[in-house]
């Protein structure tokens, strides 16, 4: 009971901050224009966050919604103002994150996700990881949603079920000793 008690309160946490930030674009008079779907969506977050001020709106608010205390996000936050280039060429992975986090906001706030559930932020987390990876998998249709609107052109996204299928129907390693010395060692 311990657990599923800490699960549900987490849970719970993440959708009142989602529902929160959604009211803090308002109050920063951040508007995504309503859209039709995802890559469009994509594409005006692209536009919006080229505004140097927007960034730091967003940077701001996701250290605020990834817990950073007060302290280090303040100096985190000086020290990107204090850069002379953009977040973009300067922090790329700060401002790929913004990126998730905008889209998401913005997916959410416009109902583009295939459900609002209320562990939402742990699973936006999972995609903070994606440009360290060549292949991203999973069954979420969270994942599903996003993932393949933030992928690289050097990255797939595979179905958790097409990637457990193609496990299953990899070849056995040889049982004889003599073919697996003759395919290890010519």
């Amino acid at each position: 009971k311990g657990l599923a008690d800490i699960w549900s309160s987490v849970k719970a946490d993440c959708k009142a901050k989602a529902d929160n930030y959604i009211s803090l674009l308002e109050t920063n008079h951040i508007v995504f224009p309503l859209c039709k779907d995802l890559s469009d969506m994509k594409i005006e977050v692209d536009k919006l966050l080229r505004n140097y001020k927007i960034q730091y709106t967003f940077l701001d608010m996701l250290l605020s919604y990834q817990g950073v205390e007060s302290r280090k996000k303040h100096l985190i936050m000086k020290r990107v103002r204090n850069s002379h280039y953009s977040l973009q060429k300067t922090y790329p992975y700060a401002f790929y994150c913004l990126r998730v986090f905008a889209l998401f906001l913005a997916s959410y706030k416009h109902d583009l996700l295939p459900k609002k559930k209320s562990d939402d932020q742990i699973d936006l987390e999972y995609l903070f990881y994606l440009p360290f990876c060549k292949v991203f998998s999973s069954n979420d249709k969270f994942h599903k949603t996003l993932a393949p609107q933030l992928l690289a052109d050097n990255q797939v996204f595979v179905a958790g079920s097409d990637l457990k299928k193609g496990i299953f129907n990899v070849d056995t390693p040889p049982i004889h000793k003599e073919t697996l010395n003759a395919k290890c060692f010519p």
